[in-house]
């Protein structure tokens, strides 16, 4: 991890991982949106990891950045017929995986998947540049 301006660090080694686990998050708060309003707890870790008000947690490449924000997290496009790189198709395809599988799912199940992902922990290394 590379620590960039204003807080922001860049990810070296594992953004495949931190993609994939942003996705499947958004993937569940969607799902838990339509079961229930979010808790207060919930919608903190929902800030905390996807995004706050008018900022966003995570980003992308510059150019899939604006897909992600529309299609993964605010899940505002629906057309994936103009997917311009093999990246936004894998977002997509990814996106739309963890949404079917967790379309069925209880609150219940949701809570233990999201209790899950906040009990993990990452090992970070900065490294000066």
């Amino acid at each position: 991890m590379k620590k960039k301006e204003d807080k922001k660090f860049g990810i070296i080694d594992g953004q495949q991982r931190m993609t994939t686990i942003v996705i499947f998050l958004s993937a569940l708060f969607s799902r838990l949106k339509q079961i229930r309003p979010l808790k207060e707890n919930e919608l903190e870790t929902f800030e905390d990891i996807i995004k706050r008000n008018s900022t966003y947690r995570f980003e992308t490449v510059d150019y899939d950045k604006q897909l992600f924000k529309d299609y993964v997290i605010d899940q505002i496009k629906k057309d994936k017929k103009v997917l311009e790189t093999q990246s936004a198709k894998r977002f997509v395809t990814a996106f739309d995986f963890f949404s079917s599988q967790l379309a069925d799912k209880d609150e219940n199940y949701l809570l233990k998947m999201l209790i899950t992902v906040e009990n993990t922990s990452c090992t970070l290394h900065l490294i000066r540049g």
